[in-house]
Formats: C-alpha cells, structure tokens, sequence
C-alpha cells in the first residue's frame, strides 16, 4: 500500500475505506459457476450506493479497515497527507447496538462529538479531548438506550456537523 497510494505513511493504527464485495453462483443463470471475492481499498470511502435490486446477487458494503501489527513508518514518495474535516456515516445503520462513527481532522484541536435524542437533548458524550489531525473512530454500545432516532454532533475548531442514526432494537 505504501508505494503510489493516497493515504500517505503506513502505520499502525491508520484507518482506510474498504470494500469486500462477495458473488455467488447463480444457478439459474447458464454457465454460472464462478464464485468471487473481491476487496477494494480506497476509492470510495462510505459515500457508495448499495445496489439493492442486486444485493442478493453482490452483497457488499463499505467499511473501515485499519492497519494491526503492521511495518513501523514505511513512507512513499508523495507528500504528507493533508485532512480536511468531516464526519462520514456511521455503520451499520440501522443498527443494534453497536455502530462506528468515523471523522477525519484537518487540524488538531479540541474536540467533541456527543449524542443527542430526537428532542434535541445531550444523551452521551463520546469525545471531549484535545485530538491530533487526521483519521478517528470511535465505536458507540447503544444497549442501554430505546430505539429511535438519535443525532451525532462533531465540533471541532470552527467545524460543526451534525448526522442522523436509526437505533433499532
């Protein structure tokens, strides 16, 4: 990964968008026996439309992967990477009870990002830190609260976004 991609140093702890995009045999298509599994990386960070007349055909989804005991600082020829703020969707969703909810840092700062219900009431606060540049995840265990909708809000700096979540028990 590390030669000509776009994501900069390989570290441990970096996050990436990942794609696997399973297919199976389709017996009543003539000829159809290949079975394929196919795994992107980069291109399409959690923005991808899912086909949902083919899912059953294709499942796929994006997601986030990260690199784990990985080499130490392997760097490639392009320069440093250069964030931007933004808060993605968080997945799965619907979801129950678990969801992540990722957002890059342009720069570094204090931040926030906290839960709130449909009545526009705080509910939790997941982050409240000073927090580096660049590519964060933080997993939410939403066991403990009713189903419904609830709203994520990322203040950092002179960013403010706020996303919608479905919990469905």
């Amino acid at each position: 990964m590390a030669a000509g991609n776009n994501f900069g140093p390989v570290t441990n702890g970096m996050l990436f968008p990942l794609k696997i995009d399973g297919n199976d045999v389709d017996p009543v298509v003539d000829g159809d026996d290949n079975r394929s599994l196919i795994v992107q990386v980069g291109t399409n960070p959690f923005g991808g439309k899912v086909d949902l007349d083919q899912e059953w055909v294709r499942p796929h989804t994006w997601g986030i992967g990260e690199v784990v005991n990985g080499p130490e600082g392997i760097a490639n020829n392009s320069s440093a990477r250069i964030y931007e703020y933004k808060l993605f969707d968080n997945y799965p969703n619907p979801f129950n009870p678990y969801t992540t909810i990722t957002y890059t840092l342009k720069e570094s700062g204090k931040t926030t990002l906290k839960i709130y219900n449909s009545l526009g009431q705080e509910i939790a606060t997941l982050v409240d830190e000073v927090q580096a540049a660049g590519p964060h995840v933080v997993k939410l265990n939403a066991g403990k609260l009713a189903s419904g909708v609830y709203f994520y809000r990322l203040d950092s700096g002179s960013f403010h976004q706020t996303k919608k979540m479905v919990l469905m028990k």
